[in-house]
C-alpha cells in the first residue's frame, strides 16, 4: 500500500492510552476510541485478495479503522468473514460503499487509519498527536471535465486551507466522490501539481452518482489555539460561503481522541425513514457507550443508494443536529451500501463529550 510507509518519523507518546473498543450486540466492533497518538490516514490500495491487503499493513501499525470500496455486495459478505479472521480481538472499525473501482481487476479498495503501537515507526504524513486537526466539508467546483473541476476544486480549497492558517504540508488525507471513476488518474496529475510529486497527501476515491464531476474532503493538521482551554471543536464557515444548519464547512478539533464508528445500517428492512430513524437511534446508543453525544460529532459521511433513503437524511438530520453544531459532512449517492436490502450507511466521527458553554 503506498499509503503507509515513508518520509516520517514519529513515536507514540507517554501519554497515549490504549484503544476502547465498543462492541455491537453481534459482537463486531461499533466504536474505536483513540487518544494522544499519530494518526496516519493512508491512501487507498487495490486488489482482489483482501487478506493479501491486510497484510501490506506494517506489523507496527494499530489499524483503527478500515474504509472498503467494494465491487459487488458479495465481495462486502466476503470482505466481512476475512476480517473477522484477520482481527480475531480488537477488530478495527469497518465501514463499506460497494461501486466501481479504478482498477478493473480489482474486488477491493481499501484505506486505513493506524498508529505505531511499538515505538517509531516510519510513516507517511498523519494527524499530530495533541489532536490539532480540520475535517473540511466536501467542496465542488464545475469544470468541462474532472481535471478542471478538480483544479477549480482544489483552488477553492486551498482558500479554505489559508483561511485556517494551514498550509499544504498540513494536508493528511484527500477523498475525492469522483464520476466517472475512470478519470482517477487525470485527477492525480491535478493534486501532484498543486502539491508537488513528493508532497501529495494520501489519496482516495469513491464513484458516487452526480451531476458534478468531483467532490473532495480533506483532512488536515491546524495550528494549535492560543487560548488555554479552548473549546473541543469549532464549527466554522469560511468567508463567502453560507452557513448550513445539518453541516458545518469546516470542523477543527483541538482535543486529541478521536472516536471512529463502524457503518451504521438499519437494523431492519424498511423505508428511508425508518433507516435513517434506525441509524441515528444506534448512533445516539453508540455516542454514549464512548462519553460522547450528537453535539460532539466532528465527521460524516453518508452513502445513500435510493431517492428515499436520501430524501429522508435531508429531511430528518434537523431533528437530530443542533443547528450550531452539525459535524462536516459529504453525501454520496452510491451503488450499494454493503448490505442486502438497505439503502444507507452512515460512517461517523465524533470527540468525547464536554460541557458547552452554549448547550
Amino acid at each position: 500500500m503506498r499509503a503507509i510507509i515513508v518520509l516520517l518519523v514519529f513515536a507514540v507518546p507517554a501519554f497515549a492510552a490504549e484503544p476502547k473498543y465498543i462492541l455491537a450486540p453481534d459482537g463486531t466492533t461499533a466504536a474505536v476510541v483513540v487518544e494522544g497518538v499519530p494518526l496516519v490516514h493512508s491512501s487507498q490500495g487495490f486488489g482482489d485478495d483482501l487478506e493479501k491487503l491486510l497484510g501490506n499493513i506494517p506489523k507496527p501499525m494499530q489499524v483503527v479503522k478500515v474504509n472498503l470500496s467494494i465491487a459487488s455486495l458479495e465481495d462486502a459478505n466476503a470482505a466481512r468473514k476475512i476480517l473477522q479472521a484477520h482481527y480475531p480481538k480488537n477488530s478495527p472499525a469497518v465501514s463499506f460503499v460497494v461501486g466501481k473501482l479504478p482498477r478493473e481487476s480489482a474486488k477491493y479498495g481499501m484505506d486505513v487509519v493506524a498508529y505505531p503501537n511499538d515505538g517509531n515507526v516510519a510513516t507517511r504524513k498523519a494527524i499530530a498527536a495533541d489532536g490539532s486537526r480540520v475535517y473540511i466539508s466536501g467542496q465542488a467546483e464545475r469544470g468541462a471535465t474532472p481535471a478542471e473541476a478538480t483544479r477549480k476544486t482544489l483552488e477553492s480549497l486551498k482558500k479554505t486551507l489559508d483561511w485556517l492558517g494551514c498550509s499544504l504540508d498540513d494536508v493528511v488525507q484527500v477523498k475525492s466522490f469522483l464520476k466517472p471513476i475512470t478519470a482517477r488518474e487525470d485527477v492525480l496529475k491535478e493534486f501532484e501539481r498543486l502539491f508537488g510529486d513528493e508532497n501529495t497527501p494520501s489519496v482516495v476515491f469513491v464513484e458516487w452518482d452526480s451531476t458534478l464531476p468531483i467532490e473532495i474532503e480533506i483532512i488536515a493538521n491546524a495550528p494549535r489555539p492560543k487560548e488555554a482551554n479552548p473549546p473541543a471543536i469549532e464549527y466554522l464557515t469560511p468567508p463567502g460561503m453560507t452557513t448550513p444548519t445539518v453541516y458545518c464547512r469546516v470542523a477543527k478539533v483541538n482535543v486529541p481522541e478521536t472516536i471512529y464508528i463502524s457503518g451504521l445500517y438499519s437494523s431492519k428492512v424498511g423505508t428511508g425513514a425508518e433507516e435513517v430513524e434506525s441509524q441515528f437511534a444506534q448512533l445516539t446508543g453508540i455516542l454514549k457507550q464512548c462519553d460522547s453525544d450528537l453535539k460532539h460529532l466532528v465527521k460524516a459521511t453518508y452513502y445513500v443508494s435510493g431517492n428515499d433513503s436520501s430524501a429522508k437524511l435531508n429531511e430528518l438530520r434537523p431533528k437530530f443536529y443542533d443547528p450550531k453544531r452539525p459535524p462536516a459532512a459529504s453525501k454520496a449517492m452510491v451503488t450499494g451500501v454493503g448490505l442486502k436490502d438497505r439503502t444507507l450507511t452512515m460512517d461517523m466521527i465524533a470527540v468525547k463529550k464536554r460541557k458547552l458553554e452554549n448547550p
